[in-house]
């Protein structure tokens, strides 16, 4: 992790100036918050603007910028970690667009196979890493997206089951073409009764 992205993280509503510290507790109120999300998920469309419903709800008591993307917070153009580089600032909001008209022109993956549904799920949740809209927290929005998107399609799906380090690896090797990993985790996310 870079020192920019901790300075921008210590920009926080809780006064906490240590980036260790402010992780913990970021954990521990976002672990909560979604668990509130998954009882109770609002029942709007499942557009761009529920993306960042989501990522306001997740983290509107840590950080201000909370629901807001890298381009409304007028974030540096270059963004990455490690060695992928996700969408530049300045094209979040035709990428997203396109996304998310392609989603719906998909009829948000409804009547299909589970199989079908595996593979479009990972070519999506894949795009939205590669958009990678906020400054921290893309991971969990996208696992909560994705989940809210499957149960919609008629597929209960967990994509809490594998840890981090599996997903990460998942959408590094996605970032690179190959949806496998990310549609591996998602076959096992997908609750047995729909099996």
């Amino acid at each position: 992790m870079n020192s920019a992205f901790d300075h921008d993280l210590i920009d926080n509503l809780l006064g906490i100036t240590d980036p260790e510290q402010l992780r913990t507790i970021e954990t521990q109120i976002v672990a909560r918050k979604i668990l509130h999300f998954k009882l109770s998920p609002p029942q709007e469309p499942l557009t761009y603007d529920y993306l960042k419903t989501i990522h306001h709800h997740l983290f509107c008591d840590i950080y201000p910028w909370a629901g807001k993307d890298r381009y409304e917070m007028g974030a540096a153009e270059i963004f990455r970690k490690g060695e992928t580089h996700f969408t530049a600032t300045s094209h979040i909001p035709d990428v997203a667009h396109n996304l998310f008209d392609a989603l719906e022109r998909e009829n948000y993956f409804q009547g299909l196979t589970l199989e079908a549904l595996t593979h479009h799920l990972a070519l999506f949740l894949n795009g939205l890493n590669l958009l990678h809209p906020f400054r921290e927290g893309n991971g969990r929005v996208l696992r909560l997206f994705g989940e809210q998107l499957a149960l919609r399609a008629g597929h209960p799906l967990d994509l809490s089951t594998h840890s981090p380090s599996v997903n990460t690896q998942a959408y590094i090797l996605g970032t690179r073409g190959k949806l496998t990993g990310i549609e591996t985790f998602i076959r096992h996310g997908f609750y047995k009764e729909t099996q």
